[in-house]
């Protein structure tokens, strides 16, 4: 709120020549009150901007390294699913269409599970025998 004082400036030299304290006390007094809660009103939005500007920057920076995170670890799970596939391919030759798929959509632990087992297992079938990871 802002309050707008017109100040004659003949009638306050007049009301100090003559000795009016009282007046001029009251008009000083409210003046001070008036600039202080400008004071106030300026440094609270003055405040809140910087909060908010603070803010966006530490939220921005944050998602960006979440988002760098999500992003490395499903280029880490997408690789593993590749390279299952390849293996798969190079042990037991051309794969069906639902093997490709359902490598495809498995979780990071089912896919290492199969993994491990591609090692081993004297077919293709042998490798999902198992569907829970290890």
């Amino acid at each position: 709120m802002l309050r707008v004082y017109n100040v004659d400036l003949d009638a306050l030299r007049a009301t100090l020549r003559t000795g009016g304290h009282n007046e001029l006390e009251a008009l000083m007094g409210t003046i001070a009150e008036t600039l202080l809660e400008q004071g106030k009103a300026e440094g609270l939005k003055a405040g809140e901007a910087r909060g908010l500007a603070r803010g966006e920057a530490k939220g921005k920076a944050e998602g960006k390294v979440e988002g760098k995170a999500e992003g490395k670890a499903e280029g880490k799970a997408e690789g593993k699913a590749e390279t299952l596939g390849r293996l798969l391919e190079r042990r037991f030759g051309p794969l069906p269409r639902d093997i490709e798929t359902r490598v495809a959509a498995a979780e990071p632990g089912q896919v290492e599970a199969w993994l491990d087992a591609v090692l081993d297992a004297p077919d293709l079938a042998a490798v999902f025998a198992q569907d829970r990871p290890h």
